[in-house]
């Protein structure tokens, strides 16, 4: 049996309503080297007197304000001690119990990312491409941080704070621009929670909208740009309709 350390980092703020099924989901894992790290951002709810419920499996427990959720997601790698990184926020969990032990049964010797595709909490399943290259990061959706292990050293860069939904797409193209080496798996890791997400939806399209600003050439960006007033009105009519 694979006996390498996995850091889970959970990040979470004012999650009372749905932290513990992820503290569970991490309890349950069957994988028999896990480190746990959660960083809370100073929740002034009752996060953190259920998180407390649950210190004996938490290696690594820090409350304090920070600069957004990738600011926090920095601040768990920075306590993080594994060879392989995961992000498991607050509100989602593994797909069973046993998804760690199966992903490492992969040969991964050569293998710096390897990712999977994720259910959606309404459902709904998000496949990521098989590939991955230069064009999928100007149109097309990348790779779910919640369904993918990273080697630590991946992490030399780590998140760009500026932006506020998309800095793992941006680490994810550092990633391809360096060299690192991905592998696909046919099979669901995460259910991820994505209640609310449409009240974020201007947040990504300006997000994305600055990622190819910093990244890509003119005509790019014209196309980003054509596309972003394309789904905004889709947004609008379905709003009222």
């Amino acid at each position: 049996m694979n006996n390498t350390k996995i850091s889970i980092i959970t990040v979470v703020y004012n999650a009372a309503s749905s932290i513990k099924k992820t503290l569970e989901s991490v309890k349950n894992q069957t994988y028999n080297n896990i480190e746990y790290i959660v960083i809370d951002g100073g929740s002034t709810d009752e996060t953190m007197a259920i998180v407390n419920e649950y210190k004996y499996i938490i290696n690594v427990l820090v409350s304090e304000k920070d600069d957004g959720i990738y600011d926090a997601m920095n601040k768990g790698l920075s306590y993080a001690t594994g060879e392989w990184m995961f992000f498991l926020n607050a509100g989602d969990l593994f797909i069973n119990d046993n998804v760690i032990n199966d992903v490492f049964t992969f040969d991964l010797n050569n293998i710096d990312i390897v990712y999977g595709y994720i259910y959606c909490s309404n459902g709904k399943k998000i496949y990521p491409p098989k590939k991955i290259n230069i064009y999928t990061f100007m149109f097309e959706m990348t790779i779910c941080h919640q369904s993918l292990f990273a080697r630590k050293k991946c992490f030399n860069n780590k998140f760009d704070i500026k932006y506020k939904i998309v800095a793992d797409r941006e680490w994810l193209l550092s990633q391809l621009e360096s060299g690192s080496n991905f592998k696909y798996v046919d099979m669901p890791i995460v259910v991820y929670d994505n209640t609310g997400i449409s009240s974020h939806f201007f947040i990504i399209k300006n997000d994305l909208l600055k990622f190819h600003r910093v990244h890509f050439n003119l005509f790019v960006c014209i196309v980003a740009y054509m596309r972003y007033f394309f789904a905004v009105l889709k947004h609008i009519i379905l709003l009222k309709f």
